[in-house]
């Protein structure tokens, strides 16, 4: 990670804008590409420092396009992986390609993935064939595992007919393979590994690829003064090579298959609840090994990142067990888990000392099983991790009365620099479209934002005037980071929302933007947005 001291030495902005969301290539955005680059540009053009992305490990479904679904806490999704780069490398022949569905582009970006690493394997410059060596060697610890574990699951997927006739591919699941498989009989992984030699190969050359251009592009950003804040997700999918690899670590039945997923009971901010259904944590198995499994997810977020947010930091406290009957939190009880956080952050510490300071709690939470939110605040306090503030949570009135709780920590006169303020997150509404939903709540809005009546008046552009007070109230916030999200920047509405939690909707996790739709904001506004941001983060010290 980068030097302690180049990175919190000063009042930070940046903005929050996940890899896929960039201009697209073939599909959504990706990492090694001048498009990546350019937001780089344009953020140190902007004043701004820090570049917020979500998690960018492999997908345990091209069907679920969800990030916090990783299938493997070290693997980097290949799915990132841009293709000009690779064809500029002599390994891939450039080939145009029409709009396609979503679904379409992924298995177009798997195909000519395999087709460079047939160009690779003639590759004659030594130099890349010993770099390519020498980053297995490095990261076997995860990557045998890794590679085997998705040549595994080639072997044993099978193609079948939809109901319109249409071939499709079968992908099984690891708890559904031979029982040597599953159970991870050594002579058996030990076959598969010489029969799968060149599948095991492909996926190794997968992991290089992405490793190759994140670092450059890491480099990039960081000597233009960028730092990348990355996102560490909680929890694993089931089906995923470090549940298959260490099953003792995780609550599961005898079969592989889960009685209880994770999820969250309902509560202020989702009324219905949410049904995860992520495996749960063997905790004393974890406490037992040293935490060692959780050592190693810190060293990987290390060697990726500068900042790194722990997502649902409450689950270090207690988890929410919810059975896997169930279609809603509210069809059974949650049953909570309670979780060794102060162990196991005793146990960081002792690896990761001072380094402890660029971790960011996700401490949003509510009333758990065990206590309130404030058992998850004490946890963070006591190891001095840095916590979130949530604008969009501020506005909320005391009960039974037409007056706004003033002890909301939200709202910004409660915040202290050891914060990140974020207009909204992933989850959360625009502002543009929190705006228009705000009801009887926007009058008090407007008078703590000081938006006057006359600015008021101009119903049709009023969204302008609402969208950069709030965007300023942000990054005028006395927390030393301030995060906007690139749809806020845009000024866009409810239909460029990255996800809607508790459900699984094809619009969720596809959003991005494009260099004519940035411009077309430009040009409403009336104003360079690069300017304003620079105006901003100049007159409340965040350059």
């Amino acid at each position: 990670m980068t030097n302690q001291a180049s990175l919190l030495d000063k009042r930070r902005a940046g903005i929050l804008l996940h890899i896929t969301s960039l201009p697209k290539t073939w599909g959504h955005g990706d990492i090694g590409g001048y498009e990546a680059r350019g937001f780089v540009d344009f953020l140190h053009d902007s004043g701004l420092s820090v570049w917020q992305i979500l998690p960018i490990h492999p997908l345990s479904s091209t069907t679920d396009l969800s990030p916090y679904q990783p299938q493997s806490i070290h693997a980097g999704n290949p799915l990132l992986i841009n293709l000009r780069w690779i064809s500029n490398k002599g390994w891939l022949r450039q080939r145009d390609q029409q709009k396609l569905s979503i679904q379409e582009e992924i298995a177009f970006r798997q195909q000519r993935l395999r087709k460079a690493h047939e160009g690779f394997k003639k590759e004659t410059n030594q130099d890349y064939h010993e770099r390519y060596a020498e980053f297995k060697t490095e990261q076997r610890h995860w990557l045998d595992d890794y590679a085997l574990f998705r040549a595994l699951k080639d072997k044993f997927t099978t193609v079948e007919k939809d109901k319109d006739g249409k071939e499709v591919p079968n992908i099984q699941s690891w708890w559904e393979w031979p029982l040597e498989y599953k159970d991870r009989d050594k002579s058996a992984l030990e076959k598969a590994q010489s029969e799968l030699a060149d599948s095991i190969n492909y996926y190794c050359f997968e992991q290089f690829i992405f490793f190759e251009q994140w670092n450059e592009l890491k480099k990039y950003a960081n000597n233009k003064g960028i730092y990348i804040f990355g996102d560490m997700p909680f929890f694993m999918a089931l089906d995923s090579v470090d549940v298959w690899a260490n099953r003792n670590y995780f609550l599961l039945k005898d079969d592989g298959t889960q009685e209880f997923g994770a999820g969250d009971a309902p509560n202020v901010r989702y009324e219905n609840g949410q049904c995860w259904g992520n495996p749960l944590y063997n905790w004393d198995a974890m406490q037992a090994d040293g935490f060692s499994w959780w050592k190693s997810r810190f060293r990987t977020a290390h060697k990726l990142f500068d900042l790194v947010r722990i997502t649902h930091f409450r689950g270090f406290v207690e988890c929410c067990a919810i059975p896997t009957i169930s279609k809603s939190p509210q069809d059974n009880r949650c049953h909570p888990i309670k979780s060794p956080g102060e162990i196991l952050f005793v146990e960081l510490q002792k690896e990761f000392g001072k380094d402890m300071s660029r971790w960011i709690a996700e401490d949003i939470g509510v009333r758990t099983e065990f206590g309130h939110v404030g058992d998850v605040i004490e946890l963070r306090n006591k190891f001095d991790l840095m916590g979130m503030k949530l604008i969009q949570l501020a506005f909320f009135y005391l009960p039974n009365s037409d007056k706004l709780d003033l002890g909301n920590w939200h709202l910004p006169h409660h915040h202290l620099p050891n914060y990140v303020v974020y207009s909204g997150t992933h989850d959360n509404k625009t502002i543009r479209d929190w705006f228009s939903k705000l009801g009887s709540k926007r009058d008090y809005v407007y008078r703590y934002l000081q938006i006057s009546d006359k600015e008021q008046s101009d119903d049709q552009n009023l969204w302008k005037y609402e969208l950069w007070y709030f965007i300023e109230m942000v990054i005028k916030s006395c927390a030393k980071l301030a995060i906007i999200p690139m749809q806020d920047i845009l000024g866009l509405d409810g239909n460029a929302r990255m996800n809607k939690p508790g459900t699984e909707g094809k619009e969720n996790w596809v959003w991005n933007y494009s260099q004519s739709e940035f411009e077309a904001t430009e040009k409403l506004y009336g104003f360079s947005v690069q300017e304003k941001l620079t105006e901003l983060a100049k007159r409340y010290e965040r350059l």
